[in-house]
């Protein structure tokens, strides 16, 4: 019976990470846990923060010039594997959504497609590669990777702008960005999973390393609940942390969708990532008032608006307000794919309710 709201502790992933089911519903629903409050968060690893500076500086700060590897050649970063070196794969065909985030022409993150409207779509990134920065300024390219498992040369780069900033946020290390040209009409979008991981699981990664070609890497989630660069992240085995690379996706191994973003670590070294699991509650709201919603591992889009009231359950696939509806479905699909029952009216009040607001009045408050 689904009769208590159920909210797992909070599980930190790092760089790559690859999930399981874990505290989500283990029958026929997952229940996205709680994000640490903004007061339990260290930001700044320089004052206070867990992780030495040259850590820090070394992966994370990738505005400074310093970090990345000089461009030249066909060839990822770090001694990774040319991603066309995947070529038939699952993996190779989720490189097409990963691209090269430039500001002013210069390399500068990974960010990877999340979700369309069919006019434009939206890009994941760090929040760090955003702070202090003009966003239109930013651009991204989607082809840059190298012909051949060997090298080779570049294709005919596909580039697209940055049109605008619809959230960031220091704590969870993300953002979302508007991209003119919609890109996802041509290279897709990535499925996430916002389900729990372990130790030990197979993850992957594709990126831009040291802003170069894209690569690619593998290994294994690493300890759970590290306060590295963020809290309640994870840190992972053979994944390459690196100026150019935060931003990036990281894969599970046995779906391909997309469980954590890479954000921070040595140079060319093991680093850590901060989960969907953490992300994409508190994410959902911004991107469903933006007018997009997630796409969830193995689910497809959301099918909203349904009918009734989203604050009150109606024993119905999703609810009349097409924002909240997509809101709540991209934590709890079990809203849109089976009911919308209380637990998905209660998780409504928690995304789109409040007092100025109130029950049936829009979705007015993200």
């Amino acid at each position: 019976m689904r009769t208590t709201k159920v909210k797992p502790p909070v599980v930190a992933f790092c760089i790559l990470t690859v999930g399981a089911m874990g505290a989500f519903g283990q029958s026929d629903r997952r229940v996205a846990p709680e994000v640490r409050p903004d007061s339990q968060i260290v930001t700044d690893p320089q004052d206070g923060g867990r992780i030495p500076p040259e850590m820090w500086n070394g992966a994370r700060l990738v505005e400074d010039p310093s970090n990345f590897t000089a461009e030249g050649g066909c060839a990822p970063d770090c001694g990774k594997l040319n991603i066309e070196c995947l070529n038939p794969s699952p993996e190779y065909d989720n490189r097409t959504f990963v691209g090269r985030i430039r500001n002013n022409g210069s390399g500068w993150c990974t960010g990877w497609i999340v979700a369309s409207n069919g006019t434009e779509s939206v890009i994941m990134t760090n929040q760090h590669c955003t702070v202090g920065q003009t966003v239109t300024n930013f651009d991204i390219q989607f082809t840059r990777e190298c012909s051949t498992c060997g090298g080779g040369g570049l294709p005919p780069l596909s580039t697209f702008p940055i049109t605008g900033l619809i959230t960031q946020n220091a704590t969870l290390d993300y953002a979302l960005l508007r991209v003119g040209g919609d890109p996802a009409a041509t290279f897709g979008i990535a499925e996430v999973d916002p389900s729990l991981l372990t130790s030990g699981q197979p993850i992957y990664e594709i990126h831009h390393a040291g802003t170069l070609p894209k690569g690619y890497d593998e290994g294994t989630v690493g300890s759970l609940s590290v306060d590295a660069c963020v809290a309640n992240e994870i840190s992972v085995v053979n994944l390459v942390a690196s100026g150019g690379a935060s931003g990036s996706p990281i894969f599970r191994k046995d779906n391909h969708c997309v469980g954590a973003i890479c954000n921070c670590g040595p140079p060319c070294q093991d680093g850590f990532g901060v989960p969907m699991v953490n992300i994409i509650p508190n994410a959902a709201p911004f991107l469903a008032g933006a007018g997009f919603s997630f796409t969830l591992c193995g689910e497809g889009p959301q099918d909203c608006p349904g009918e009734g009231n989203c604050f009150e359950p109606n024993g119905t696939p999703g609810c009349q307000d097409e924002d909240c509806c997509n809101a709540v479905c991209a934590i709890d699909p079990f809203c849109c794919d089976n009911q919308w029952d209380q637990l998905c009216a209660d998780e409504a009040q928690d995304l789109c309710g409040n007092a100025a607001c109130g029950p049936g009045a829009g979705f007015c408050c993200i």
